[in-house]
């Protein structure tokens, strides 16, 4: 019987226009119902996911970046693998010899000690080559208002590096995706560390530990549940761990090839009410 249900949220729980549909809602309400406990995993951190949970009073537990942190419900951290300052050192280098832009996803924020405005209109530029959001959705009323860089403030470097605020994660992007596929590669070879993406044109680099499947099996223990009643749902190459670990997966249609090949079932995207036809399988089992 499955005790736990842990859902992405971008792509899988909510669309892209950041809401969560009426049958959707209602699943997580069932979910409640059957005693069935509910948390989201997300490459969100504590700041960009504020807007979501008090929309839609999203207060469960909850991964963050990408499995740096597990919160529950009153905020409060249960586990965290945060990048180190030796580790943050090494993943620069590579970016900055390869001109990249990056920034930093923390404990207090996004931040980048490069300029906030160049950083923005880039990423603006790539989501609009690869995905077709214009940049009005970037606007106040738009799609993409919350997105990390209306967000992104200006930090010097040597100050973050010296301070005692914790790095969760480094993000870079490129329209190249050759070029950031080839430097995923690169710093796949580092060891301790891991670079997902939630985009073909974008890299997501954590510690190695610091994945939505590792600190989910570690939470899972100290709550006494087994593998097996625990149902993950996800899309994106940032959700691999949780497919990888647990068996009853379950993979949007639009999702990556691979997750889609690792899932248990694979079911409608999120337009099509995908998770709730999920949660009315997982209710079954």
């Amino acid at each position: 019987m499955i005790k736990l249900v842990v859902s992405d949220l971008d792509g899988t729980l909510i669309d892209e226009h950041l809401r969560i549909s009426k049958l959707n809602k209602e699943a997580i309400s069932k979910l409640e119902e059957n005693h069935i406990d509910f948390a989201f995993a997300s490459g969100r951190n504590q700041q960009s996911i504020k807007p979501i949970r008090e929309k839609y009073g999203l207060y469960q537990e909850a991964i963050l970046s990408n499995g740096a942190l597990y919160m529950d419900t009153h905020n409060n951290i249960l586990k965290e693998h945060v990048l180190t300052r030796d580790q943050v050192k090494r993943i620069l280098k590579i970016l900055i010899d390869e001109d990249m832009p990056y920034l930093f996803s923390t404990d207090h924020g996004f931040c980048t000690p490069m300029e906030p405005i160049e950083i923005r209109s880039y990423w603006i530029r790539c989501t609009k080559i690869h995905q077709g959001i214009d940049e009005k959705a970037y606007e106040k009323g738009g799609s993409q208002e919350s997105s990390f860089v209306n967000l992104l403030t200006h930090i010097d470097l040597d100050k973050l590096l010296s301070s005692d605020i914790k790095i969760l994660k480094v993000f870079t992007f490129h329209e190249d995706i050759f070029l950031c596929r080839r430097l995923s590669d690169q710093m796949m070879n580092l060891g301790d560390i891991s670079p997902l993406a939630s985009f073909a044109f974008n890299i997501e680099i954590t510690d190695v530990k610091a994945q939505k499947g590792l600190i989910l099996e570690e939470v899972i223990k100290s709550k006494g549940l087994t593998k097996e009643e625990v149902a993950v749902l996800g899309d994106g190459m940032n959700d691999l761990s949780l497919f990888e670990i647990f068996p009853y997966s379950f993979a949007m249609s639009n999702g990556a090839p691979l997750i889609k090949e690792k899932a248990y079932k694979v079911i409608d995207n999120t337009d099509h009410n995908g998770f709730s036809r999920a949660i009315s399988i997982i209710l079954d089992l």
